[in-house]
């Protein structure tokens, strides 16, 4: 694992940093008298250009398809472009978007577990599952990642027989 936690580690924190929300998905986007309003900064700090972009196109409430996926990956690189934002170049843009989907992903599943284990909570009990499952798909992708895929597929087995 620690190969696995360092590859990701190592190319994550290669990448320019840039204010982000931390927290942007669906859950954190309301409308209010027609317009668009975000809450719920106080993840807020220097991250990853594109953290916020996998938070919401690969979101745990919303599941997207994947030409709409596609669409708004297309609409925000225009964008970033325009405004100078630090994005990976197109060789590595799927590399690191991956990357930071499986942080991401993983990050939520403990997450989830931590608020159960800790508070008692059990209302995102019924999201780890997917959580795990969405970090497995795209860890599938590279052959890098074939044995922490067998240890986290091994422990998602055991999470649904524990259910």
């Amino acid at each position: 694992l620690d190969q696995f936690y360092g590859t990701i580690s190592h190319e994550l924190s290669n990448q320019p940093f840039v204010f982000v929300h931390r927290d942007f998905q669906s859950s954190n986007l309301l409308l209010k008298n027609r317009e668009l309003v975000t809450i719920d900064f106080q993840d807020a700090r220097m991250g990853l250009a594109l953290y916020d972009l996998v938070s919401l196109i690969e979101d745990v409430y919303v599941t997207l398809q994947p030409d709409l996926k596609r669409k708004l990956i297309n609409y925000y690189t225009a964008s970033a472009l325009c405004l100078s934002i630090p994005i990976p170049p197109d060789t590595n843009f799927t590399w690191i978007y991956d990357l930071t989907t499986i942080q991401r992903k993983l990050h939520d599943a403990g997450a989830f577990a931590f608020c159960f284990e800790n508070f008692g909570n059990i209302k995102y009990l019924s999201y780890i599952n997917n959580v795990l499952q969405h970090a497995l798909d795209v860890m599938s992708r590279y052959t890098i990642f074939k044995r922490p895929y067998e240890l986290l597929t091994m422990i998602s087995h055991a999470y649904l027989t524990k259910k």
